[in-house]
């Protein structure tokens, strides 16, 4: 559950629900519910859309706007759109700025507030002369607010409804202009596009003109980072709808949200609505997508000035459908317009005829053929030589049009084995408070062994197609197709954490020209002089998982940046200057990502304190194990606020000196699990009630006369288990209590299900703390070596360690968590236990649920407590 009560699911939905309400889709709430599997997600979605849409109907205006917001004194508003207002002010120089200020309404839900910041993030990493310039950013009570120059040259949507409004033609200043602001924004997005950002919402309202009549790219508030978030991809497509690309309407286009030729299409519409005043496609989104498939762009209504091949072709290589046709890069397109620009050859003259032959067969197959056969009967074109060639490029396009096919079944596959999402056997694991919605552990296995065997055949066999083309009159594309398709096997093996398999598809994906990227960390610490290790998880069939420092990466000064990190799974592992304990924090790096970590606290030894580690805030993957109890579907999560997680679980040691506490407050106790049960029926609900001997005589001794279901587990030495939800909030209640008599923060808790899931798995989506692959050596279970003396005590087992320190995550005792279903009243329960016999129930995405007061002998618990960072000031 989110911290507002909100499972992560739906309040991820409800965030592109809004997202696609301020892009100007209106969806339709109902549309976005069906996506989700369970009915109480679904009913709560309802609520949370229908909540919204009364609030932003009925929310009164103020009758006054506020004078200042964060020291700016607000002038006229000069911007006002559905999610922020822009008013012009000025700084204490004198200079004139514009503040852009979030509705003060949308700040009842975070998702606004995450868009706005991610909009400041964007334009703070972006420098170019046609990029709007961040000037500064800050909050005033709850409003956010950004400092931006001011534009005073209105936007480029104003400009073309002016010269729309004159009923003039353009003339041929009028292109020239047309195509100078196009190449203007091309640069800006090429530079965009080198930092890896993606801006997604090209259109001529987001293009501003300052005072020097120069245009700038503003509103970055839909962008989004490529690599770094290609996991969390959505099934949402944000965007204005005539300038959204036709691939992003469809299934396999939304995996693709971070191509920049999503950009190059936006742009090209732009420009066409400059020279003609419309877009080339109008009317619903519906109604035009079959338009936009099947082109060519309605050139017709280019005016005269405009009617020439080069920028023709300039347009048709921009709004080319299939994006494989497209400028590959906003820098090409800047080239070919300045080219245009100053006479030169353009690019997209190359092959425009063979292009819009293409086309055009495409659009109307049958005239186009019966012509052919026409013309090979009149002219005879028999000749051996050119009938090979023919035949050979077409035996070459049939290859690659199967191996299309056949790779697109392999993505998809592959997409249906690690994000669970494809097939309802699955889809009805998702709700682990519903026991009669789990599916067997048989049937997860075999479905997974059958969707693997089933990606693997088409990857061979799209292979194979591409294999017999190599080398005929379309080798370049066949080689193109062949790296990406290793690359998707690379993918693949990565998420599944196959280490042999990653070499080998990294290694021929370099073969034909698709080397994987590097990327680069940046990382800054508080205290800033930090010591830095950085290791890589080494990902072998060897058990645990080996970690290696990287070469020149041990022992260096905080800040650090490298830039050479191959994709994969590291740790880095830091130290304050002068303190023995070591923070560590993993993270996966994947292909070309830029990841910054800046002033990232460390605590010191005392705050930490013994037995406990310090799980800083930090990015993982969650669920995706198929063959987990009652999995979840794969999804990058954030940990935004750090925490402290006992590094065992809690003992009887503990737990003891609590009940013997109980009999001195009037507490009910029972001698056995029977009467515990009754008296919790009988009882009020609030009633601590513990099952141990009748304490009447005042020599009771915890240490001999508690008494459960197994008596010769219940050691002091042993994991706390047979306690119910229940049993675990009376005794953070009595532990926070007596934290605060004794004059601490009493901030002890049972920890959420993503903090549960973090601290055990790392960031990499392993399926157990030691790696991918189960061996009964590394954890208490019910075949592991010596089970029988090992009575529940932590740390026997030091392989079951996870990347954090934590001990025992896949066995020893279940753990309760903070997390609970309101539809059912269960609570969360993670990791195994020593009675378990299959592999499959230590796997860390595993979940289960219990009742407020259904114990079992096996449950157990870890504390959390919260990082007082902001108490302490990082000291």
């Amino acid at each position: 559950m989110s911290s507002s009560g909100i499972p992560p699911g739906v309040d991820r939905l409800f965030q592109e629900y809004l997202e696609s309400h301020e892009a100007g889709l209106h969806p339709e709430a109902e549309d976005f519910a069906a996506r989700l599997a369970g009915e109480w997600d679904r009913g709560q979605f309802l609520a949370l859309a229908r909540s919204y849409e009364i609030v932003r109907a009925n929310l009164p205006v103020p009758a006054e706007e506020p004078d200042r917001i964060g020291g700016y004194r607000l002038g006229e508003v000069i911007g006002r759109g559905g999610m922020c207002v822009i008013y012009a002010s000025r700084t204490a120089d004198g200079v004139p700025v514009a503040l852009k200020v979030l509705h003060e309404d949308l700040l009842l839900h975070p998702a606004a507030t995450r868009r706005f910041a991610r909009e400041i993030d964007n334009l703070e990493h972006l420098d170019h002369p046609h990029v709007v310039k961040v000037l500064g950013h800050g909050q005033d009570g709850e409003r956010l607010y950004l400092v931006m120059e001011r534009m005073c040259g209105g936007t480029l949507r104003h400009r073309i409804e002016a010269v729309r409004e004159t009923g003039v033609e353009p003339g041929a200043a009028d292109v020239a202009r047309s195509l100078w602001i196009a190449e203007c924004i091309a640069e800006a997005l090429a530079a965009a596009h080198r930092q890896h950002v993606v801006h997604r919402d090209v259109k001529p309202s987001n293009i501003l003109f300052g005072g020097d009549g120069e245009p700038r790219l503003a509103d970055f508030g839909l962008a989004r980072v490529t690599d770094a978030t290609r996991i969390t991809g959505t099934d949402q497509v944000l965007g204005t709808a005539p300038y959204v690309a036709p691939e992003r309407l469809t299934r396999q286009g939304r995996v693709a949200d971070d191509d920049p030729r999503i950009d190059v299409y936006s742009l090209g519409v732009t420009l066409f609505e400059m020279l003609t005043g419309f877009p080339p496609y109008q009317g619903q989104l519906a109604a035009n997508q079959a338009a936009r498939q099947h082109g060519p762009p309605p050139m017709t209504a280019l005016p005269a000035a405009a009617r020439e091949p080069a920028l023709e072709a300039i347009l048709e290589r921009c709004l080319e459908p299939d994006p494989k046709r497209r400028y590959a890069s906003a820098r090409e397109l800047a080239d070919d317009l300045a080219a245009r620009r100053e006479g030169r050859s353009v690019r997209a003259l190359r092959g425009r005829r063979r292009r819009q032959a293409q086309l055009a067969v495409r659009n109307q197959p049958l005239p186009f053929a019966a012509a052919l056969l026409l013309l090979l009967l009149t002219l005879g074109l028999g000749g051996s030589e050119v009938a090979s060639r023919k035949r050979a490029h077409a035996r070459a396009s049939e290859l690659l049009a199967a191996a299309a096919a056949q790779a697109t079944e392999f993505r998809l596959r592959a997409a249906s084995l690690v994000l669970d999402a494809e097939h309802g056997s699955r889809r009805a694991t998702s709700d682990w408070s519903d026991p009669s919605r789990r599916s067997s552990d048989a049937e997860q296995t075999e479905f997974a062994a059958r969707t693997r065997a089933a990606a693997l055949a088409a990857f061979e066999q799209a292979q194979d197609s591409l294999l017999q083309a190599l080398g005929g009159p379309r080798d370049s594309e066949v080689r193109a197709a062949l790296g990406a398709l290793w690359l998707d096997r690379y993918g693949l093996a990565l998420r599944e954490g196959r280490i042999r398999e990653m070499a080998e598809a990294a290694e021929h994906a370099a073969e034909f020209g698709a080397p994987l990227r590097t990327g680069t960390l940046e990382l800054s610490t508080d205290p800033p002089d930090a010591t830095v290790w950085i290791l890589r998880f080494e990902r072998g069939s060897e058990l645990p998982w080996k970690l290696e420092a990287l070469p020149g990466a041990t022992g260096l000064r905080a800040p650090v940046q490298r830039t050479d990190l191959a994709p994969g799974s590291y740790l880095l592992e830091m130290r304050r200057s002068g303190q023995e304990r070591t923070v560590r924090l993993p993270f996966v790096m994947y292909p070309g990502e830029n990841l910054r970590i800046r002033d990232l606290w460390l605590p010191s030894d005392e705050q930490i304190g013994d037995g406990w580690e310090y799980v800083p805030p930090g990015r993982f993957l969650a669920g995706g194990d198929p063959l987990a109890q009652d999995p979840e579907l794969a999804t990058l999560r954030y940990i935004e606020e750090g925490f402290f997680i006992q590094r065992e679980e809690l003992r009887f040691a503990e737990y003891k000196t609590f009940l013997v506490d109980l009999g001195t407050h009037g507490n009910v106790c029972c001698a056995d699990p029977d009467a515990a049960r009754t008296a919790r029926k009988d009882l009020h609900p609030d009633t601590p009630v513990h099952f141990v001997h009748d304490r009447s005589d005042d020599d009771w001794d915890p240490e001999s006369d508690y008494v459960g279901p197994v008596d010769d587990y219940f050691h002091v030495a042993a994991a706390v288990h047979s306690i119910a939800p229940v049993d675990a909030q009376h005794y953070l209640i009595w532990r926070n209590l007596r934290a605060r008599e004794a004059g601490q923060p009493g901030d002890f808790a049972l920890p959420t299900g993503d903090q549960w899931e973090f601290a055990a798995r790392g960031a990499d989506g392993r399926h157990f703390s030691w790696g991918n692959d189960f061996d009964w050596r590394c954890t208490a279970g019910g075949r592991s070596p010596g089970i029988k003396e090992a009575t529940m005590r932590p740390g026997l087992y030091p392989d079951d360690r996870s990347p954090f320190g934590l001990l025992d995550v896949c066995g020893n005792v279940r753990e309760l968590c903070l997390d609970r279903e309101p539809s059912t009243d269960r609570y969360l329960v993670r990791g195994g236990e020593q009675s378990y016999y299959n592999a499959a129930w230590f796997r860390l995405a595993g979940r289960s649920g219990a009742l407020l007061g259904e114990w079992n002998w096996n449950f157990g618990m870890r504390l959390v407590r919260r990082a007082h960072y902001a108490e302490t000031g990082g000291d």
